[in-house]
């Protein structure tokens, strides 16, 4: 696994801020999972569709655990919102958008 910088991040979530992904543009949230998939690539991900809403399992073994320690828990979608909140901004060191 490698190291990822603070500038990395920054521009994964600014590409990612630019996708309105709202639960009624399925489209949006297929390429916004594309692009974590991509991120990920690496780790173990396993993929799952559950009334048609698409999700993932990563982790960073061969095979999945019985149990993990750590669950980070996140979901794809956004709020409705003005098209001017999908435009990443960074005002005094602090991500907008």
């Amino acid at each position: 696994m490698k190291n990822i910088t603070k500038s990395e991040i920054v521009k994964l979530t600014k590409r990612l801020i630019k996708i309105e992904s709202t639960k009624d543009k399925p489209d949006n949230l297929l390429n916004v999972l594309n692009i974590a998939k991509e991120y990920l690539k690496g780790f173990k991900i396993e993929e799952f569709e559950n009334n048609g809403v698409k999700s993932l399992l990563v982790y960073n073994t061969s095979t999945r655990p019985d149990r993990f320690r750590v669950v980070l828990n996140a979901h794809l979608d956004v709020v409705i919102a003005n098209d001017n909140q999908y435009i990443p901004k960074v005002i005094t060191n602090r991500l907008y958008g």
